[in-house]
């Protein structure tokens, strides 16, 4: 029986709860908020991503909040009810990698998607909501000494996986968060070469790149 129960759960999670998180993360808070309040399509304004630090660009601070907390909560909630059905942190975390890439490259939107800030802050907070702490007080110190949200978001998640590493019980989650901070590095690739080129040139930064 227990050996059925094994291979029912393994087979459960890879052919359905796996592509049920990239189904998920391809739904893209930011577009339907943007409906909701008839606001511009993000994709269409700013720096073209279908994020809540776009969405911000708006004015409208609730239609920011609403997309960061819909991208973080399509990410943490399958997280945490895989962890509460018993499967173990690595594969919520491979669930939470299957969201994100969902986030990323949706489906649904000719997979032009977001950076993956958000999403990724719903998976570390379903895994451990200390280092998720920790980690967003170094997001809001560099955010507060640069003004750049898109540096803050690097340097960020290039701490993460040091914080995994340093934690006696999720240290041996830190390669794959490692993984995750590649992804969001990579997907800021190109506010990061705006960045250091205006820096480069001496122009101010603070108000044009997220």
């Amino acid at each position: 029986m227990v050996l059925i129960y094994n291979i029912f759960s393994k087979a459960f999670f890879t052919l359905f709860l796996l592509p049920s998180g990239y189904i998920i993360g391809s739904v893209m808070s930011a577009i339907f908020v943007a409906r909701m309040f008839s606001l511009p399509d993000p994709r269409s304004h700013g720096s073209k991503n279908p994020g809540a630090t776009n969405m911000a660009r708006t004015k409208n601070t609730t239609a920011a909040g609403l997309t960061f907390l819909g991208d973080a909560l399509k990410s943490y909630l399958p997280v945490k009810l895989s962890l509460v059905i018993g499967y173990s942190t690595h594969a919520a975390l491979l669930l939470g990698f299957s969201v994100m890439l969902g986030h990323m490259f949706p489906i649904f939107f000719q997979f032009r998607g977001g950076k993956g800030m958000a999403t990724a802050f719903g998976v570390t907070l379903a895994i451990s909501w200390p280092l998720t702490l920790l980690n967003s007080m170094v997001w809001a110190g560099v955010f507060y000494i640069s003004g750049i949200a898109g540096l803050a978001s690097v340097v960020s998640v290039c701490v993460l996986p040091i914080l995994y590493l340093a934690s006696p019980l999720h240290y041996s989650l830190a390669p794959f968060i490692l993984v995750f901070s590649v992804m969001i590095v990579w997907m800021h690739g190109h506010n990061l070469l705006n960045i250091f080129r205006s820096l480069l040139d001496k122009k101010p930064v603070r108000k044009h790149y997220n």
